[in-house]
């Protein structure tokens, strides 16, 4: 039986998807973003991506529109949404301190796992914002929502 497409995932079956992200660290180290005790990507994340062009472009007085000298690709913003656990709430309040100073940095990498698709990105200081409804307050987590900027160039090698 084949299966239309898009096709719809059971909630009942178990989730197979094979996914780590890492950030760098100011330490050289990395940083686990996906270990389900502290930290868990959250739906959302890397769902879209737009890419818009930095274009030159020269009018001919004798032919309508323009013509394209360059176009080089700007940098490119990718949503990643984790949600951020501890068991106290200074612990909470330390991983996602932790969390907003990454993404703060001027200069790091992020480093994106799924299956045996490894994806680098050279990123810069990322806006984020957070969320703490109630229940998740009562549960000591919190969503920090991320607009990763990074480079156009995508680093993808195969792990093995």
């Amino acid at each position: 039986m084949s299966m239309p497409y898009p096709f719809v995932v059971d909630p009942a079956q178990n989730d197979e998807l094979n996914l780590s992200v890492r950030i760098s660290t100011t330490t050289g180290m990395w940083l686990e973003l996906n270990d389900h005790v502290a930290y868990t990507v959250a739906d959302g994340s890397f769902e879209e991506q737009g890419v818009t062009f930095r274009r030159q472009e020269a009018p001919n007085p004798f032919l309508e529109g323009t013509f394209i000298v360059t176009a080089l690709r700007n940098n490119v913003t990718d949503a990643l949404n984790i949600y951020v656990s501890g068991t106290t709430q200074y612990e909470h309040a330390q991983r996602l301190a932790t969390l907003k100073a990454l993404f703060g940095q001027h200069q790091f990498q992020v480093e994106r796992v799924v299956d045996d698709a490894r994806t680098l990105w050279n990123c810069y200081a990322s806006d984020y914002g957070s969320s703490a409804s109630r229940p998740l307050l009562h549960a000591r987590k919190s969503l920090l929502k991320v607009q990763l900027l990074h480079d156009p160039v995508e680093y993808l090698d195969e792990e093995i």
